[in-house]
């Protein structure tokens, strides 16, 4: 079986027609060449930019980092480098265990530095950050540092003209210390988190590095904290002797707003002023347990209480500096190994006497859970419009921040070899929430929201339209959250395709896929998706039945513009379709805009259509159209309507109801043949269309529980295909299905000589057996029937033990087996139906048979 133009077409958009893959490779990060082609698509989907799109977002392939990056990556897939990319200052950062490659548009080079190797984890990419700013000469001056988590750090400083580096060890402060976070505030100085909690300062103005130790000396009053300055500079050596402090676990986040340093533990937020190279301000400790357990709870069951809840925050994004996100990680009993994620917003209130207080205004779930693993990555988290990215290792997840949107989306790398390597921001209208998305495998991918709408609905879109391609990069999972009607959504989809409301179906039946054939395909396709996703059953029966009726007929569209098309050239076909179109739905547009028109705009009127060409005398498209339709819609119905469940009776089916205008075009073409064969005998094509249009309807009737219909279509089929002169055709039919006594009917019509007639008939009874040898001698004169007699006496007894069967050959048969007394009784009861001649032939016997029953009875 060939496949159809849709699915060769969707298997993949880069056909030679449409834009090659080769334009997303002239289109590189910072360069010149990022123009889109000029190349205008009817629908987004055939665009091999547009990866998804919806009313409220779209995902496209943006660009490709610049070669030389891209091979770095390639070089390394089982351990990525860690990137960073810059949209507003324009470059590019990748670091590997042993090397930082740095890319920056306005020199357009590459640079690289090696990484001194740690002694004890080579392979391990140590932490790092990347501070830029502009020298007096407007040239860009990059400061890299990198740490690994023993604390040995090395600085690099690449600027135009010059570039230098340093290596220095962060003297932490217990032996098993590991650091975790590292954060630029300025040109000069750096913070670094620590496992403990520990928090270091350093200054790499000068030559010396001098780290000092900021710290929060634990003091047993009403107060959990005193707020006040704490430092202590830092010698090399490791046994120094400091005061004690209390740990607060390890600090995943370092954020700087202004003049004031967010550090974020697990379960707190810390707040310090930096005031001078060594020394910095303590403003405020929060420990944030309790009130993230308060705002997650209302997003897990009922049965989980706040002393079984456990969360702790992973990630954290300043908005401003009354504006804390944090997001924040959990997990519930019954499923204690998986990790799940919620973002919390905060808003901080700076009170006159100097306190600090932080209120939760704003809890989302995310759509995302994963095993809790030491190898998992940090999910990165960033802000804008107040709509979260939260990026995972295959996922990145937006989700609306605001009271008034539940909107949420993501975005899902299909192979299990890629990977998101960095999300950034892109600056973008107020009405738009943008992000670029670096891949290691499939380039740089952008995510735009627009607005709030259906969730469920843009999210069915999204996989129905865009999850066709093999070659696509993502995946679409279909997750319900919200209590989402899917139900309403998944109608309103299927009602927007059949008003041509849809922006993803193209509008003209010209394209490479037309507008019919795309409209079928993508209904199919929705309830494929939905089994798929183990979401059939959310959908009523009523429903179930309306989505298979709506595929029936786009389906008969379908093949009804594959036959227009076909019959493009034969102007007197179309004419005739035409003119019944016209008939049908009151237009006159002639020709192939009437069929478009019937088919796009009158999709319920195409079984109409079908029932006036049956009955049409004038047309002569009925041979070509309607054996076909019901042959395509056959095979339809038994591929599709088990999968929509038993909405249908199997006596509804289109495909047997049409068998009515069949049966009717049958009867009308053996008249018509007949009545003029003696004029012009009929052709070869025409008795096998008859053929074909007999052996369809057996077909079919013989399935359904409609016997006696079964048996009149019977009769029907092989009585006209005897009528227009094809026996064999009958015989053939009739050997097919088994029906004996239409063989038996027709044998005689093929002309055959005695001899071929004997023979035929012997190898028809040795096939079937006593049921034809008893319809064979039902039919055949007396002499032929003797014959077969004494060929098959077994079946010869069988058949004449009845004695009504034959009567004028079975007294024969008795006398000649010496059974007198029914050899009498038979001729008795055929002595009123005989001819003269066998009257007076039979006399005798008569006379002689009645002595013998006599004599019989009398002993």
């Amino acid at each position: 079986m060939t496949k159809s133009k849709a699915t060769t077409l969707l298997e993949s958009r880069r056909e030679p027609t449409l834009e090659s893959k080769a334009i997303v490779d002239n289109r590189v990060l910072f360069h010149e060449k990022q123009k889109r082609s000029s190349v205008s698509y009817t629908v987004d989907w055939f665009d091999p930019f547009v990866l998804s799109k919806s009313n409220a977002f779209q995902i496209t392939s943006s660009c490709r980092l610049p070669e030389n990056c891209q091979e770095i990556i390639d070089k390394q897939p089982a351990n990525p480098p860690r990137v960073v990319v810059n949209l507003k200052q324009e470059y590019i950062v990748l670091l590997t265990t042993a090397h930082i490659y740095l890319y920056s548009k306005k020199t357009n080079l590459l640079s690289t530095h090696a990484i001194p190797k740690s002694p004890h984890r080579e392979n391990t990419i140590p932490l790092f950050n990347v501070f830029v700013h502009t020298d007096n000469n407007d040239k860009q001056v990059f400061k890299i540092i990198t740490v690994d988590e023993r604390g040995r750090a090395h600085l690099f400083v690449d600027g135009k003209d010059q570039q230098t580096e340093a290596s220095f060890k962060v003297p932490l402060y217990r032996h098993y210390e590991r650091t975790t976070a590292v954060k630029w505030i300025n040109a000069d100085q750096i913070l670094i988190g620590s496992s403990t909690g520990q928090l270091y300062l350093l200054d790499v103005s000068s030559t010396a590095y001098q780290t000092t130790r900021l710290y929060k000396e634990r003091i047993s009053t009403v107060l959990d904290f005193v707020l006040a300055s704490y430092h202590q500079i830092l010698p090399q050596a490791l046994d120094y002797t400091l005061p004690t402090i209390e740990e607060t676990g390890p600090i995943v986040n370092i954020s700087i707003d202004q003049d004031i340093c967010y550090i974020c533990s697990e379960h707190s937020v810390s707040l310090w002023k930096v005031e001078t190279e060594t020394r910095a301000e303590l403003v405020a400790q929060i420990c944030l347990q309790n009130d993230m357990i308060d705002c997650i709870l209302p997003h897990v069951p009922s049965n989980v209480t706040k002393y079984t809840l456990e969360c702790k925050i992973v990630n954290m994004v300043v908005k401003v500096k009354e504006q804390l996100v944090l997001l924040v990680s959990y997990t519930v009993p019954e499923i204690s190994e998986f990790l799940q994620y919620a973002i919390i917003k905060f808003n901080i209130e700076y009170n006159s006497n100097g306190s600090v207080n932080m209120y939760a205004k704003h809890t989302v779930s995310l759509p995302y859970s994963e095993l809790q693993s030491p190898r998992s990555k940090q999910p990165q988290l960033i802000i804008t419009n107040d709509v979260a990215f939260v990026s995972f290792s295959d996922t990145v997840v937006a989700r609306s921040l605001s009271k008034r949107s539940v909107f949420e989306e993501s975005l899902v790398l299909k192979d299990k070899s890629d990977a998101i390597l960095s999300v950034s921001t892109v600056e973008t209208a107020d009405n738009l929430a943008s992000a670029m998305v670096v891949t290691a495998n499939s380039d740089i991918l952008e995510f735009q929201l627009e607005r709030d709408t259906m969730v469920f609905k843009s999210r069915l879109e999204q996989a129905l339209f865009f999850g066709v391609y093999k070659e696509t990069p993502l995946r679409f999972p279909l997750v319900v959250e919200h209590n989402e009607d899917v139900g309403s959504a998944i109608m309103e989809v299927t009602n927007n395709i059949l008003a041509e409301e849809c922006p993803f179906l193209p509008k003209s039946l010209d394209s490479e896929i037309s507008f019919i054939e795309s409209r079928f395909y993508f209904q199919k396709h929705l309830y494929k998706i939905l089994q798929d996703h183990m979401l059939d059953h959310l959908l009523s029966s009523e429903q179930k039945c309306r989505l298979f009726e709506l595929l029936e007929l786009y389906y008969l569209a379908k093949q009804i513009w594959r036959v227009v098309q076909e019959k493009s050239t034969d102007l007197e076909w179309i004419s005739n379709a035409a003119r019944i179109s016209q008939t049908v739905v009151k237009t006159e547009l002639g020709g192939k805009a009437q069929l478009e028109h019937l088919l796009r705009d009158h999709l319920y009127k195409i079984k109409e259509f079908l029932a006036q060409i049956a009955t049409d005398q004038a047309t002569i498209c009925t041979d070509d159209i309607i054996p076909r339709i019901i042959q395509k819609c056959r095979s339809f119905e038994e591929k599709n309507v088990r999968r929509y469940g038993s909405c249908i009776s199997p006596e509804n089916h289109f495909s047997v109801l049409a068998c009515e205008h069949l049966v009717d075009i049958f009867q009308q073409k053996v008249q018509q043949i007949s009545s003029s064969a003696c004029t012009a005998p009929c052709s070869d094509d025409e008795k096998r269309k008859l053929q074909d249009s007999a052996s369809l309807l057996l077909d079919i009737y013989s399935k359904q529980p409609d016997v006696e219909k079964y048996a009149a279509v019977k009769e029907t089929a092989f009585e006209g295909l005897r009528l227009v002169g094809s026996p064999e055709m009958a015989v053939d039919l009739a050997n097919k299905y088994g029906d004996i006594p239409q063989i038996v009917a027709s044998i005689p019509k093929l002309m055959l000589s005695p001899e071929e007639f004997k023979k035929q008939s012997e190898s028809y009874i040795d096939r079937y057996g006593y049921p034809y040898f008893e319809n064979l001698l039902r039919e055949v004169d007396h002499e032929v029937a003797w014959y077969f007699c004494g060929l098959y006496p077994e079946f010869a007894e069988t058949f004449f033990s009845n004695l009504g069967n034959l009567p004028k050959v079975a007294w024969k048969y008795h006398v000649k087996r010496q059974d007198y007394r029914k050899a009498y009784k038979v001729l008795l009861k055929c002595e009123d139906d005989m001819s003269k001649v066998e009257y007076d032939g039979a006399y005798p016997w008569i006379k002689m048979l009645s002595v013998l029953q006599e004599k019989s009875d009398a002993q």
